[in-house]
């Protein structure tokens, strides 16, 4: 038992993988699991290990936001494959609001300005009031005075 806790194999596994290892090398007595569990138990070095922290070293912070729908995230998703060759949308704009994950999306032909526009006015102004923050990804077709003047 010595051998297989702590020799060239042992690596002070519990007692369970213990006494699995001396079955795998065809050994057997009846009280078998019960000494590799009292030998683990009384191992000195195996209880001069520390348990687990219970307090985290990381001071946890959570940030609420005052108001609902403050905060949303714009993306494109394209150029996609359209399903329906009659419809031909090649972009998906994607608007996320941060706290619950609440999508709103629409498929489009192009990405320009003005569909960017139609849909922050239509899908998120009118819904839900003019959010605080738009977070982006720094495309092109969001980094234009029109949509700063519209916001």
């Amino acid at each position: 038992m010595k051998e297989l806790h702590e020799g060239v194999v042992g690596e002070h596994f519990v007692a369970y993988i213990i006494a699995k290892k001396i079955l795998d090398a065809e050994y057997w007595w009846p009280t078998l699991f019960k000494d590799t569990h009292d030998f683990c138990k009384n191992y000195d070095s195996c209880q001069k290990i520390g348990g687990f922290k219970t307090k985290s070293l990381a001071k946890l912070v959570i940030t609420f936001q005052e108001e609902p729908f403050m905060k949303w995230g714009l993306d494109f998703i394209g150029l996609i494959k359209p399903i329906r060759i009659l419809t031909k949308n090649k972009y998906i704009l994607v608007a996320t609001y941060y706290a619950t994950r609440w999508v709103e999306a629409k498929a489009f032909k192009i990405n320009i300005v003005i569909i960017i526009v139609k849909f922050l006015y239509e899908y998120i102004l009118t819904k839900f009031g003019c959010p605080l923050t738009i977070v982006i990804d720094q495309g092109v077709h969001f980094i234009n005075d029109i949509i700063k003047y519209v916001i």
